[in-house]
């Protein structure tokens, strides 16, 4: 079994944070050339399943999810800060644990922020259940 969730969170993300900022860029590859800030990377990994999400004859109903976020702002760590606590609290609604965010130095001189995110879940094709 594979579900196909990543661009049902990717819309998810983006029409709240389109909602609350004025201008802010999205991929789900990391940027090349000239990019523009705040910028959110958003990658979902490779589904794993587990046998204790197996039903009693061994067929597979769920699949553990992890999901990356990175943001990017050439502005401020509390920039990155704020545009992930938005994300933070939308994917909890939707029962992702966020397993670490961490703040990290983009740039060789300091010039950029960045923080990153992995949030887990377990999925069936019609809900995200807490882990």
């Amino acid at each position: 079994m594979s579900l196909d969730k990543e661009n049902e969170l990717f819309d998810k993300i983006t029409k709240m944070l389109d909602s609350e900022y004025e201008t802010i860029y999205y991929g789900s590859t990391q940027p090349s050339g000239q990019p523009k800030f705040p910028f959110v990377f958003i990658e979902m990994s490779d589904q794993y399943e587990s046998r204790m999400t197996r039903d009693s004859d061994g067929i597979e109903k769920y699949r553990n999810m992890r999901l990356t976020v990175e943001v990017y702002s050439s502005k401020s760590k509390q920039e990155t800060k704020g545009i992930m606590e938005k994300i933070n609290r939308l994917l909890r609604m939707n029962n992702f644990l966020n397993t670490a965010t961490v703040p990290m130095r983009g740039g060789n001189r300091g010039e950029l922020y960045r923080r990153v995110a992995t949030f887990e879940a377990v999925a069936s094709e019609d809900y995200f259940y807490s882990l």
